[in-house]
């Protein structure tokens, strides 16, 4: 399932704990180090997929990628774009540089003070963003009505696609964002997750903001209306019956799993929830047995049954407003 095209399909509107026994760990890709021993590298060098290298083989790296994606571009579309890298996205895009500065700023922070937050290793893989000018553009491009599209590695369609996030300008940072979770998810496992965990988790991250530096988070969005709504209708999939499924029926999936998130960062619970989930519960588990384990995992970090979880869950969806910065528990 997780071989998935990753959509964004509505309007974007507006842009701790971990594992505290290392020994639990379970390193699913060898030769890769720790993020936190890597994010201090050696003087003059660079630690970039399992090599140590200095800066000028680093260089030559990049180099030989920005070559090698070029030559992808020409070959796929019929479009004049302009090519940079960072460390771990290389990108390509037709707007200015100044408008892409700012995009690449945004991109950087949420790397930085998120990445390392959920997982433990250094990316073992390079991915890309192809920027398309505009909405219609995407679409003619892409086939598809939205506002964002992350390729994961696939056996089906061309290599040259793969492991790579499409939007287009302007399209909101909330966009980038939440492909980037999915891309994130796909740097650090091969299993199969459950569509509420990996679009639950990627909608989370479709509303924030960037502040000296920071990422902010913790709002709801546009898509809690529509929670609202199914709940006062009595129309909502009880929660246990939700989280044991591998794929969302609902039509109000997104809206479901995205507060879900929502919930857990409230209660402080979504950093350790999400470590076990990619780290302990789908490399073993799958279909309704991951589902009860991500249950059992919840209701092991709040002290709380499903239940209460529940009840909790629609409480603060009916009482919060849309757009609003949740207080997280200390």
């Amino acid at each position: 399932m997780r071989k998935l095209v990753f959509l964004i399909i509505l309007v974007q509107i507006l842009s701790t704990e971990s594992f505290a026994d290392e020994s639990k760990r379970k390193d699913s890709f060898h030769n890769r180090k720790i993020l936190l021993t890597s994010i201090k590298p050696e003087k003059d060098k660079v630690f970039y997929l399992s090599q140590t290298l200095n800066k000028h083989e680093y260089e030559e790296i990049k180099k030989k990628e920005i070559k090698d994606f070029k030559d992808d571009l020409k070959l796929l579309y019929k479009l004049d774009f302009k090519v940079r890298y960072t460390k771990y996205y290389n990108l390509a895009y037709m707007c200015s540089e100044k408008e892409m500065d700012v995009i690449e700023e945004k991109l950087k922070i949420f790397y930085n003070d998120t990445y390392s937050r959920y997982f433990f290793y250094e990316p073992r893989f390079t991915l890309r963003i192809i920027f398309f000018k505009n909405k219609n553009q995407f679409i003619k491009q892409m086939g598809y009505n939205t506002y964002g599209v992350y390729y994961p590695e696939s056996p089906e369609g061309p290599r040259n696609t793969e492991r790579t996030l499409y939007t287009y300008y302007n399209s909101g940072p909330g966009t980038l964002w939440h492909e980037m979770i999915h891309s994130f998810i796909d740097l650090n496992t091969d299993n199969d997750v459950q569509q509420w965990f990996n679009e639950g988790f990627a909608s989370f991250y479709e509303m924030g903001s960037t502040q000296n530096g920071k990422f902010i988070e913790g709002y709801t969005n546009w898509r809690l209306p529509e929670l609202q709504d199914i709940i006062r209708k009595k129309q909502l999939t009880p929660l246990k019956k939700f989280l044991l499924s591998d794929e969302m029926r609902e039509d109000y999936g997104y809206s479901a799993s995205r507060f879900l998130f929502c919930y857990l960062w409230k209660e402080n619970k979504i950093i350790p929830f999400v470590n076990s989930y990619v780290y302990e519960l789908s490399p073993n588990y799958q279909g309704k047995e991951l589902g009860l384990k991500a249950i059992q995992k919840m209701e092991e970090l709040t002290g709380k049954s499903i239940d209460q979880i529940e009840a909790e869950y629609i409480s603060l969806a009916l009482k919060s407003k849309t757009y609003e910065k949740l207080i997280q528990k200390k």
